[in-house]
């Protein structure tokens, strides 16, 4: 059990860094280290080798499946609305919606998948088999339920910050 009551006066459950969202502060750094996308775009970054595929939020929203390789294997990104920003506003839960994204192998059992959104936001469905699979790379209905993709590793955050650690990283606009 947590609790507030701490011997220090602090506002636990305040967020101390409102508005960092849309703000033009980096917190301590100068200027963005790569103007290609703006600063503060929130991005779905995966590492590969000494380099890394970046893949920006704004071309999710439009195109919440994305199929792609990386090292020549066959990835799906997927992407979700509903997920609130922590930076936006003081509380939380009334953070603007910057979605969430999850990046996956798409082949199952020899065959490439290609996905595409679904009939929902939060749905999509691959191309091959007609299954309906969710952000978390699970096939909830159709030929293939109960299957779960390979995760790959990756990471979302400010386009700034992942700048900042690697030299010209491949954005996939």
């Amino acid at each position: 059990m947590l609790s507030t009551d701490t011997g220090f006066d602090w506002p636990y459950g305040m967020n101390p860094y409102t508005g960092y969202d849309t703000g033009d502060s980096l917190l301590g750094i100068d200027e963005a280290p790569d103007p290609r996308l703006p600063a503060k775009e929130r991005v779905s970054a995966i590492k590969s080798g000494e380099d890394a595929a970046v893949y920006p939020f704004s071309r999710l929203e439009s195109e919440p499946a994305v199929n792609d390789e990386i090292d020549g294997e066959p990835i799906v990104v997927l992407f979700n609305p509903g997920v609130r920003s922590s930076l936006d506003t003081a509380r939380i839960a009334d953070g603007r919606d910057t979605g969430t994204a999850g990046v996956f192998e798409s082949t199952v059992d020899g065959t490439t998948l290609t996905f595409e959104a679904g009939s929902d936001a939060r749905t999509f469905n691959d191309a091959e088999t007609g299954s309906t699979w969710n952000v978390s790379g699970l096939a909830t209905a159709g030929e293939l339920e109960g299957t779960q993709l390979t995760q790959i590793a990756s990471d979302d955050q400010f386009w700034f910050a992942l700048a900042a650690f690697f030299q010209d990283p491949d954005i996939r606009n």
